[in-house]
C-alpha cells in the first residue's frame, strides 16, 4: 500500500501490468522477482550494481507488445498467464528445476546439435542509453560467439537499459539462445501440465 521511486525491474513491470495494462499479479511472486533484481553483481569498473534495473519511459502511443518487449528485453524477462488469470513473469536468473523428465515421459524426442542457419548472429552488440554519453543511444561492447568469414551482427535495442554491464549480460543471453549447442524437441504426456 505504499508507493515510491524505484528502478527495480520487477517492481516496474508489476506496476505496468496492474496500472497500465489493467491486469492482476501475485504480489508474493513479484516480491521474489524483485529480490532477484536487487541481487548485487560486479561490473567492469570493479564496483557493484543491482542485477536488473529499468530506466525508461512507456508512451501512450506504443502498442502493448512494444511496451512488453522493451520491459522484457531490459531484464531478460518472460511473461505468462497463470491458471488463476493473473499475469506472471520471471526476470533473468537461473532457477533450479523441480521436475525431472525421464524417457517414460516422452512420446517422441528429436535431438540436434548445431545447425543454426546462415543468418544466425555470430556477434551481438546491444544499443542502450548511456548516462556518461548524455543519456544518448550507445553501442555496447561486442559479444563474439564465433569468428567466421561472414560475420552477422545482431544489434538489439535496449532503450530501458542504462548500464553497459546490464547490456553486456543481455548480449550473452541473446547470443546463447540464438546459437544453442544442443536443441531438444519433444512431445510429453500429462506431465506437461506440471511443467507449465
Amino acid at each position: 500500500d505504499t508507493t515510491g521511486f524505484t528502478r527495480n525491474a520487477a517492481l516496474l513491470i508489476a506496476f505496468a501490468i496492474v496500472n497500465i495494462w489493467n491486469q492482476s499479479v501475485d504480489w508474493s511472486e513479484v516480491a521474489a522477482q524483485a529480490d532477484i533484481c536487487d541481487q548485487v553483481v560486479t561490473n567492469g569498473d570493479g564496483g557493484t550494481q543491482p542485477r536488473w534495473r529499468i530506466d525508461g519511459v512507456l508512451s501512450d502511443d506504443q502498442e502493448f507488445e512494444e511496451q512488453r518487449a522493451q520491459l522484457a528485453a531490459a531484464c531478460d524477462a518472460w511473461f505468462y498467464e497463470r491458471s488463476d488469470g493473473k499475469i506472471g513473469f520471471k526476470v533473468g536468473a537461473f532457477t533450479e528445476p523441480t521436475i525431472t523428465l525421464t524417457s517414460d515421459d516422452f512420446y517422441s524426442v528429436q535431438f540436434t546439435e548445431g545447425g543454426y542457419g546462415r543468418d544466425t548472429p555470430t556477434e551481438v552488440a546491444a544499443k542502450y542509453v548511456e548516462p556518461a554519453n548524455n543519456w544518448r543511444e550507445t553501442a555496447s561492447g561486442v559479444y563474439v560467439v564465433e569468428v567466421t568469414d561472414r560475420q552477422v551482427r545482431e544489434e538489439p535495442s535496449l532503450y530501458m537499459v542504462s548500464s553497459h554491464n546490464q547490456a553486456s549480460r543481455i548480449n550473452v543471453r541473446i547470443a546463447k539462445t540464438k546459437r544453442p549447442k544442443y536443441q531438444l524437441q519433444g512431445t510429453v504426456g500429462l506431465i506437461g501440465y506440471f511443467l507449465k
